[in-house]
């Protein structure tokens, strides 16, 4: 999303047709450089930010206020926090009226738990979380599904040097969900 005009076109592009459009920052120096971002949030479907993103682009310092300030613009907003986990919320799609709880659902997931020396290198978790998010939201069309897939790769691919020396495969991502029994809260 660095360059000031794609971002917009490409979403305006995929109104209308089955096409989810999600981004992410790729950096923090992208959100000081690209001031379009008001523009393009309400055009996008699933947005995938960084805590420290996430906070900047909203214009506050806490977390929550940020998600809430997100997801009044974007249908879905996964934050991720690193050995945290990640939270998410998506806005429901039929508010009940007489509920007075708010318009959207918070989801989540813990961190899957590594020992420290388990930790080799931070670079890449990110995208890994992106590709595994997405791909069990598009696959299994649930929100806990791709937390638990992106939480999972992110995992994996701290425990390698660099951005990703060896591919993060579907089976392995599984059985890591599968071995550390995420649970998915929401409210």
């Amino acid at each position: 999303m660095g360059h000031p005009v794609m971002p917009v076109v490409i979403a305006r592009l995929c109104e209308g047709i089955v096409v989810k459009a999600n981004a992410d920052n790729r950096s923090i120096r992208m959100i000081y450089r690209f001031d379009g971002m008001g523009d393009v949030l309400p055009l996008i479907d699933c947005f995938l930010p960084n805590e420290t993103e996430a906070t900047r682009i909203a214009n506050v310092s806490d977390r929550m206020a940020a998600l809430d300030w997100l997801v009044r613009r974007v249908p879905l907003v996964v934050m991720k926090q690193g050995d945290r986990g990640a939270i998410a919320a998506q806005r429901k799609t039929h508010p009940d009226t007489q509920d007075s709880s708010l318009p959207y659902r918070v989801y989540r997931c813990p961190a899957v738990s590594l020992p420290s020396e388990a930790i080799v290198d931070a670079t890449g978790a990110g995208d890994a979380f992106d590709a595994g998010f997405l791909f069990g939201w598009v696959w299994g069309r649930s929100v806990e599904l791709g937390l638990k897939l992106g939480c999972a790769a992110g995992a994996m691919t701290v425990k390698m040097v660099g951005a990703c020396a060896e591919p993060v495969r579907l089976g392995d991502v599984l059985q890591v969900v599968e071995q550390s029994r995420m649970d998915v809260t929401h409210s």
